[in-house]
This record gives C-alpha cells, structure tokens and sequence, in this order.
C-alpha cells in the first residue's frame, strides 16, 4: 500500500527519533518537529517531506488528515511510568540549559 503522506500521532518520547532516522534511512524524507506547522497556516512544508514525526503532530493530525487524504499514521509509545521519567528528565534537562 502506497500513502500520500506519513505522520507519526504519537508523543515526545515515544521513539519518534528513532523512527525519523529510520525513515530518512530508508529513502523516506522525513521531518523531526515540523515546528513551522504550529506558527503559520503556511502548509508549503508539507510540499518538501513526505513523513512528519513528533510535535505537533499528535495535535494536528486530523487536520492533516483532511488536507492530506489517502496518508498512513504511525503511532509510537512506551509505557507509562519510563515515559513520565523521560519527559521529567527532558524537562528538567530543558531548564538548566
């Protein structure tokens, strides 16, 4: 099966790293925190990849969806509790740099 467009639903910490440097690896132009989707309704970026990975996806995707029909979702995650550890250690990591 071919899709129009890859978007990764699944949060920060679930792998979504991983998964764009497996994407890019195998020929698939992927993007990690496509950020420009949070500050402008300019959607050209979607022109320039074909998979978008982590933030702001999980927030966005129903709207990319509709805009872009026909596209696969992944969805990465982990278990509870070593997410709620990495994302305390990312935060806490965030504020002393």
């Amino acid at each position: 099966m071919r899709f129009n467009k890859i978007f990764c639903i699944g949060l920060p910490r679930t792998g979504t790293t991983s998964l764009d440097m497996a994407l890019n690896t195998i020929g698939i132009k992927s993007i990690h925190f496509p950020f420009s989707l949070y500050e402008t309704d300019d959607l050209s970026i979607l022109d320039q990849y074909i998979a978008f990975v982590d933030t702001p996806i999980p927030m966005l995707y129903q709207k990319l969806d509709k805009i872009c029909p026909g596209s696969g979702f992944i969805l990465t995650a982990r278990p509870l509790e070593g997410w709620l550890k990495s994302m305390e250690w990312l935060l806490r990591e965030d504020a002393i740099s």
